[in-house]
């Protein structure tokens, strides 16, 4: 072992097949370490390190044009960032000429949060966060807190202070399709279950959300797609329900339908023939 407390000048190789313990500061051009390596302060490193072990209370530095830091295992490789507590943040700072421009990773509470949501963010703080990802799988673009929308706290939310609020699919293809939004249930229990639906069950939903000036629990209008007879293998009949919000109520209901043999009905209050 190779203990320090002043300074060690070497203008050659230094090869270390047991431990090396520095208590200041070290700079190396090229390290081959095959013990431990244990610093108190910050290891600056110019050329190529490998090392079997380090322990670092102080800062990893590296400063070399293409830069890049390996972890190499034969099993299991990984890089953790332990932070004390969740009023303490763990990310990773992507800089240019030492400014951050784009942070990722989890949030100081005392910035906003519980601090367990994992964000993605311009700037150092995660307030100016663009994409959150909460422990619940609740994804955020563009707001770092859920909200409820109607009776329900979608699980991917999208929301801006401007005109572009919205989301966008393209297909560039030279033949006649188009693109597709779909929207589906089972009975199942389960995530890529096939349970076969029932009659009456409902297959997806087009809700119109207002803030009222409270929150975000009243609809406008809605459109609403149910299974409309008894379904079977290739086999499932729809029913096509379009609805208005009164003067004076929260909810929709329902203003017209398109029944599964092709009737229309306007202010039916109930399926016909």
């Amino acid at each position: 072992d190779l203990e320090l407390s002043s300074t060690l000048t070497v203008a050659g190789n230094v090869d270390f097949n047991g431990d090396l313990d520095v208590d200041g500061t070290t700079n190396l051009d090229v390290v081959d370490i095959d013990g431990a390596v244990d610093m108190a302060s910050t290891l600056g490193v110019s050329g190529t390190s490998t090392l079997a072990a380090a322990t670092l209370s102080g800062n990893l530095e590296v400063a070399k044009a293409a830069a890049k830091v390996i972890v190499d295992s034969s099993s299991t490789a990984s890089i953790d960032i332990d932070r004390s507590a969740t009023s303490e943040g763990a990310k990773i700072n992507f800089q240019t000429a030492g400014s951050t421009t784009w942070t990722a990773g989890m949030q100081d509470s005392d910035d906003w949060g519980d601090g367990t949501p994992f964000y993605l963010g311009t700037g150092s703080l995660a307030s100016a966060a663009k994409f959150v990802l909460n422990t619940s799988g609740v994804v955020t673009l563009g707001t770092v807190t859920p909200d409820t929308h109607y009776t329900l706290t979608p699980r991917l939310q999208v929301e801006t202070a401007s005109h572009d609020a919205g989301l966008s699919a393209f297909r560039n293809s030279n033949d006649a399709g188009g693109s597709y939004l779909f929207l589906g249930s089972s009975r199942g229990t389960a995530v890529n279950s096939d349970t076969i639906v029932q009659d009456n069950d409902a297959l997806g939903s087009i809700i119109w959300v207002a803030a009222d000036g409270t929150d975000r629990t009243c609809a406008g209008a809605s459109i609403i797609v149910n299974i409309d007879g008894t379904p079977g293998s290739n086999d499932t009949p729809g029913r096509m329900q379009f609805n208005t919000t009164r003067d004076g109520d929260p909810s929709p209901t329902q203003s017209m339908q398109i029944l599964a043999n092709g009737y229309v009905g306007i202010g039916e209050a109930a399926n016909f023939q």
